[in-house]
């Protein structure tokens, strides 16, 4: 409620004051289309089929930067061995991105009262998702198309390599039959698992069924069952939403808070599904029914999280009609958040919404390099597997068309940033997380800082502040997007100047998409030379006068004074030394010194205004 209130507060004050044409207009901007490229990662020769990657209705489980696949069916209709085929996800660069292979034969299991030894029998249609290390798969249909007659949950160890089986009970009173064509989510957070929908038969119609398996307890309970049943699913921030087809003209968002812990689980009405219906005639923006496609949830940053739903089946044809279009829903906005704010500010703006379960197509964008043997786009396709690559991208692999069983690894990436600095977002700052101030020379305190050259300010979107404190914070030239940055010459006051008003201006984006986060460099000085003999390695910790990190609800926890270091703070990891780019503390003997090993000093300036992440055009919220 607080979180709501304060949204609220900064919205009225926004449109109340017109703080700024600009931010205003950064505001009210639509936050979509988003836009995606696609890159072919890996591919199966068609002459091939020793390995069999050729398949349908497999799954496609990430863990650990590798994505796992697991069951299906061959170009022949047979089901696809137990074995487990892993592609190592690239580091995504500015370059194509490419993958390395392995194949792992399935370990048997023996249990150690019986002596027994278990192994997954082969399967298509089933669940699979992703617990830690371990790859969890339920259900599936045998090759008569029947259920497998089993309840248990099977987890293969992406590092052992092993198989373990683990059985649940169902509720007291209620079963949990066995099923196919269902979807699975693990909540790491909670430790549970979530199951809905699926098939009990082939001639049954789809089930609306939603069960939670505890792993404290090892048993299944059952849920509100939807108002119908799913052609996709997905689960995100304790939320299972769904995807239903009412007609040929509307669908429906059908979607149930789960809560985040059992106790609000458990009240009264607590668990309720709600419905958001959207068009799906040519006339309004909305995919059309489908089946066999694939519903993976995307994280643009500050705040901001969508839906992608893409390709699938005509499920009305009798023919072979495949979609190739890729859309995305906006989901609700939450906590304190860049996105929140901004949409509770369009909420007091004339004619302006915030968006949320809107619908529009991506917008394709191409890939830096584009190999002529290559394909551009995947082509129409269903029953593949899919799963979230990382916060920004999804990996997808196989799958059926009109030409049969596919073999090929995709890649797709949702681009959050502008790649150059133009006239109108020059002078915009993005939103951001982490922030430091740089001053080409320190002296022993702030009054001693005389004649500047330069001052340069640094701020960063990571998608997590923790990734980037436990795996440093490491600031290249190479990170620089090409042909991203500019000087301006006689550039107006730049609020990202606290204590300076700077006559010229030199910008910066940088961008580290295998460690996800995206920065950008504001250089300021009177002096047009400073700026031309300006490069980012001068970007170094000694020269950082301060920093600051902030969680998702704007609250700091990495304080850096180097002026005052009595008042440093780290309250995520606390004294662990930190590499790279961050100037405290960077040794065990920091603590007992009460200074780190920089030299420098400065000012304990304050931090650029919250509400400056409101005024992105650089970054659509």
């Amino acid at each position: 409620m607080a979180e709501a209130v304060a949204g609220a507060v900064v919205a009225e004050q926004v449109v109340s004051t017109s703080l700024e044409a600009g931010a205003a207009v950064a505001v009210a901007r639509p936050t979509q289309p988003l836009k995606v490229s696609l890159s072919q990662i890996a591919t199966t020769p068609t002459d091939d089929a020793s390995l069999s990657l050729s398949r349908s209705h497999h799954s496609v489980t990430v863990i650990n930067h590798k994505a796992c696949i697991f069951g299906g069916e061959t170009t022949d209709g047979q089901l696809c061995t137990t074995d487990f085929h892993v592609l190592s996800l690239p580091a995504v660069t500015n370059g194509e991105p490419v993958a390395a292979y392995a194949c792992y034969p399935a370990f048997a299991m023996q249990d150690v009262e019986t002596g027994k030894t278990y192994i997954p029998a082969p399967r298509t249609k089933h669940a699979a998702c992703a617990r830690g290390q371990f790859a969890i798969i339920h259900g599936g249909a045998d090759a008569s198309g029947k259920p497998i007659e089993e309840t248990c949950l099977w987890l293969w160890d992406s590092e052992s390599l092993k198989w373990t089986k683990i059985q649940g009970a169902s509720q007291i009173g209620k079963t949990l039959t066995p099923r196919f064509d269902h979807h699975i989510f693990f909540d790491h957070a909670q430790d549970i698992l979530v199951l809905h929908g699926g098939r009990t038969a082939a001639s049954q119609k789809a089930s609306t069924e939603t069960w939670l398996y505890n792993f404290d307890t090892l048993a299944w309970t059952e849920l509100p069952a939807a108002p119908e049943a799913p052609t996709a699913a997905a689960f995100v921030d304790n939320v299972l939403y769904t995807i239903g087809t009412d007609s040929d003209m509307s669908g429906a968002i059908h979607y149930m808070d789960l809560k985040s812990n059992a106790t609000d689980r458990e009240k009264p009405d607590a668990l309720v599904w709600k419905t958001v219906n959207f068009p799906t005639n040519p006339l309004v923006p909305g995919p059309r029914p489908r089946e066999g496609g694939a519903l993976v949830p995307i994280d643009t940053g500050v705040g901001r999280r969508y839906l992608i739903y893409m390709f699938g089946k005509d499920e009305k044809s009798g023919e072979n009609d495949y979609y190739s279009d890729i859309w995305a829903v906006q989901l609700p906005s939450h906590g304190f958040t860049a996105a929140a704010m901004k949409d509770a500010i369009r909420d007091k703006l004339p004619r302006v919404e915030s968006g949320e379960f809107s619908w529009a197509e991506v917008e394709l964008v191409p890939t830096e390099e584009v190999k002529t043997e290559g394909k551009a786009h995947p082509g129409p396709r269903g029953f593949f597997g899919a799963g979230s690559a990382s916060a920004k991208s999804l990996i997808f692999w196989g799958g059926d068309s009109a030409k049969g069983k596919e073999g090929d690894g995709w890649l797709l990436q949702v681009h959050v940033q502008t790649e150059t600095v133009t006239r109108e977002n020059a002078l915009v700052v993005p939103p951001y997380n982490v922030y430091f101030t740089f001053y080409d020379k320190i002296g022993e305190s702030f009054e001693s800082i005389q004649n500047l050259r330069w001052e340069a300010r640094l701020v960063v979107q990571a998608y997590q502040v923790s990734s980037l404190m436990t795996n440093g914070f490491h600031l290249s030239p190479a990170n620089e997007l090409p042909q991203a940055g500019c000087i301006i010459r006689d550039c107006p006051p730049h609020r990202v100047f606290v204590a300076h008003s700077w006559k010229h201006l030199r910008r910066y984006i940088l961008v580290d998409r295998e460690a996800e986060w995206t920065a950008h460099v504001f250089v300021g000085s009177n002096e047009l030379n400073a700026l031309a003999e300006f490069r980012l390695k001068d970007l170094t910790a000694d020269r950082i006068a301060c920093g600051y990190a902030w969680n998702t609800v704007r609250l700091t926890i990495y304080n850096y004074n180097a002026f005052k270091p009595g008042e440093n703070f780290n309250t995520l990891v606390e004294d662990k030394p930190l590499e790279g780019l961050w100037p405290w503390p960077k040794r065990a003997e920091c603590r007992e010194s009460g200074r780190d090993d920089n030299k420098d000093s400065t000012e304990y300036d304050a931090c650029l205004p919250d509400y400056s992440q409101l005024e992105s055009e650089q970054t659509e919220l």
